[in-house]
């Protein structure tokens, strides 16, 4: 699929992962050519190679003996395409099978034509199957978190785009140095101009990363985001590392908060759980929870009100352990637009801390992933299998459950969700 990398048609430069694994002097340089191939894709032919030798691997040849159908390569293609490239538009076209013209067809024979009718009933039964398989896995709609001033058109562009996107914004603690004097009001402005936007990714942080900005700033940051999401009456996703006492007492005197909050990847103690509740928690969990020791998770998850609980991807972090037989999805880092700009991340709704605990947290974000594997929103089955566990109840009912809960604080007035 190395081929299919927008690094190459889109930058002129080839994919970390190909770099990694392909000897330097097999991969010349780019100089002038680099602008002649950026931006340009007209027609890819994809081959297997073995020790330098072709090898088939679809069974069916048309009129050109060098040509197989291999159909189930549409799925894999497509699903390719989608996960590296931030879900593009394709157009399929001219997908078609050659035959030989030996001019002796009769009308008849068109119609009965059972190779021809294989072959587009093939390509078009795993085009469909690429097309469900997030939604199959239960993702139904994507909560994305602009995190800074410039993410915040970006995460609007997409939600204009799509219809399961539902757009946050917000100022999170790791860039509140970076905000602009102005930011307040360019703030609500967006929200004025997106009235189905909730407000997130908005925190604390005393983390590696989070001391190294003011912790009184993230306080007077944190403190008039939440003041504008009570106002709005939206709900805020609110990150926190290994400051849940200062949380608490933060939402103790703006809250409560009617609308919800979200408790986003959620790592903090179980005796602070009821508590958080009364305020109007949320609690979110991802595939960091796998991370916790699951004694301390599970007595944490069993504090939580079933009414309370949410599960999310935290694509592109927190990529869980493979905890059913279904294929764990990911996307290669290197093969990513995004990576040297990144944009906001993904938090997906599903129908269907110590200190160990706060650093694998605090250790990836949504601007600065540093895994060369990057999480997928379908592995929400993956974080609903683990806590379903922890929780000794049905797959079912917890997926029931946690869908209910998101649509819940996911339906304010003007949402996506709403009505």
């Amino acid at each position: 699929m190395w081929l299919m990398s927008t690094r190459i048609f889109l930058k002129g430069d080839y994919p970390e992962s190909m770099r990694k694994y392909v000897k330097k002097e097999h991969l010349p340089e780019m100089g002038a050519d680099k602008q002649i191939i950026q931006g340009t894709c007209d027609f890819i032919e994809s081959r297997v190679m073995e020790d330098g030798e072709e090898i088939p691997i679809g069974r069916d040849r048309g009129g050109s003996a060098w040509l197989t159908a291999y159909p189930k390569g549409m799925e894999h293609l497509l699903l390719h395409l989608k996960q590296n490239n931030n879900n593009p538009l394709i157009y399929i076209t001219e997908n078609g099978i050659d035959d030989h013209d030996d001019n002796c067809g009769r009308l008849w024979s068109s119609y009965v034509d059972h190779k021809r009718i294989s072959y587009i009933h093939d390509h078009l039964s795993y085009l469909l199957e690429a097309k469900r398989t997030a939604v199959d896995r239960g993702v139904v709609h994507f909560a994305v978190n602009g995190v800074t001033e410039d993410d915040w058109h970006v995460v609007k562009e997409m939600s204009d785009r799509y219809p399961s996107v539902v757009p946050n914004f917000g100022i999170h603690p790791w860039f509140v140095a970076e905000r602009t004097p102005n930011w307040l009001r360019n703030l609500k402005e967006f929200f004025d101009a997106t009235p189905e936007a909730s407000v997130g990714e908005i925190g604390l942080d005393k983390g590696s990363r989070g001391r190294q900005i003011d912790f009184s700033d993230q306080v007077e940051v944190f403190r008039q985001q939440l003041q504008l999401a009570k106002e709005l009456k939206r709900p805020a996703s609110i990150h926190c590392v290994r400051a849940f006492g200062d949380l608490f007492d933060i939402l103790k005197s703006e809250g409560p908060f009617p609308a919800g909050v979200l408790l986003h990847s959620y790592l903090g103690s179980a005796e602070l759980v009821p508590e958080f509740a009364k305020l109007g928690a949320y609690f979110s969990f991802s595939g960091f929870l796998m991370s916790m020791k699951e004694s301390k998770a599970k007595k944490m998850l069993k504090s939580v009100p079933l009414d309370r609980i949410l599960l999310e991807t935290d694509a592109p972090d927190a990529l869980p352990r493979a905890f059913t037989d279904d294929q764990l999805l990911s996307i290669e880092a290197g093969d990513n637009p995004g990576d040297e700009n990144s944009g906001p991340g993904e938090v997906s709704t599903s129908k269907g801390g110590n200190s160990s605990d706060s650093q694998s947290l605090e250790t990836s974000h949504k601007s600065e992933v540093q895994q060369e594997i990057l999480n997928h929103p379908a592995n929400i089955h993956h974080v609903l299998a683990y806590v379903a566990s922890l929780l000794e109840m049905t797959k079912e009912e917890l997926a029931e459950s946690s869908y209910q809960n998101a649509v819940r604080i996911f339906s304010y007035h003007g949402s996506k969700r709403y009505g």
